[in-house]
């Protein structure tokens, strides 16, 4: 377990890892923790040697990790665009309490100068004899301080371990939050794409039951128009609408172009062989000038420029501009 503490301006944030995480999920939850960063913006550190290193790649993250989180800090410092003028400095280990129960050390005195001999100086066998003999039990108060020590000193110790286990169940903890807070994130991004494609597939099948509506809804209004009339009663309406529409065009078109034809034939005979003039009998009733003038130009305007020839069509087939264009095509 180790922490992450990233600062950007004045403002510092920790974060706690099990193990060290992808560089890009580390900038997505960067880029949500500062509201004015975005996720390509520099992270940087300060390596041993006091050098600025950038880091872009989940190696960098790692070396930058192995480098500086060690067994005495467990913390690894970033900095997000700016960096301080000077390198953090290294923070001087508190010095270890001693318990108060045990006693500290006297201070050292110089030994006593030996006293000269003489004469009511004990022998030295009686000096080196102990102070208590063997059957003799030390005072009381000597034995009761030095038992309340030692109970002190067991129940210190008693409680430093409880401490320690303490830390070490709170460690276990916090790599599982730290663990299930990883999968969280995880899964909510996945379910954040799921929902994204979600919206999209609804837009499309709401566009195509939106177009197949519009469809059926044409097919259907066909079906009511059209409801109760059979095939052969449409088709015997159509053939009496063409025979009625090729009347009106016998009467209004193809004759009217009949005569100027005639009119224009006649005038281009009268005028190349005026000593042979066509008999009035024989020569059919020339078409108005206007027509013929008409048919003509629509001819011209097919693509049918050769006018002689268009006028000894116009009449070897009586005015029938459709008989024209096609021997014209053939």
């Amino acid at each position: 377990m180790f922490a992450i503490k990233v600062t950007h301006a004045s403002d510092t944030r920790r974060l706690s890892f099990a193990k060290v995480p992808p560089c890009g999920l580390l900038r997505q939850m960067l880029a949500n923790m500062f509201s004015d960063v975005s996720e390509d913006a520099p992270l940087r550190y300060y390596d041993d040697e006091n050098d600025i290193v950038s880091i872009d790649s989940d190696e960098e993250l790692a070396e930058a990790h192995r480098l500086l989180v060690t067994p005495t800090s467990n913390t690894l410092r970033l900095y997000l665009g700016a960096l301080p003028s000077q390198p953090p400095s290294t923070p001087t280990p508190a010095p270890v309490p001693v318990p108060s129960s045990v006693a500290p050390p006297l201070p050292s005195t110089p030994a006593p100068a030996p006293a000269p001999l003489s004469a009511a100086t004990p022998p030295l066998a009686e000096a080196q004899q102990p102070l208590l003999a063997a059957d003799q039990e030390p005072p009381q108060g000597l034995t009761d301080k030095f038992v309340a020590q030692a109970e002190a000193a067991r129940d210190s110790v008693k409680s430093k371990l409880s401490e320690m286990e303490i830390l070490a169940e709170i460690t276990s903890e916090l790599e599982k939050v730290s663990l299930m807070i990883s999968e969280k994130y995880e899964e909510a991004e996945v379910e954040e794409r799921f929902r994204t494609l979600s919206r999209k597939l609804d837009d499309q099948i709401n566009a195509v039951s939106s177009s197949a509506s519009d469809q059926l809804q044409t097919v259907k209004t066909f079906i009511d128009t059209h409801k109760g009339i059979s095939i052969v009663q449409q088709l015997e309406t159509l053939r009496a609408q063409i025979v009625v529409l090729s009347t009106k065009l016998q009467q209004n078109f193809i004759a009217p172009v009949m005569q100027s034809v005639q009119a224009a034939v006649q005038k281009q005979i009268s005028l190349s062989y005026p000593t042979f003039p066509a008999a009035p009998a024989a020569t059919p009733t020339p078409l108005p000038v206007d027509t013929a003038k008409k048919d003509l130009e629509r001819l011209s305007a097919m693509g049918f420029t050769d006018r002689e020839r268009n006028i000894k069509l116009l009449l070897k087939n009586k005015g029938d501009v459709v008989l024209v264009v096609e021997e014209l095509l053939k």
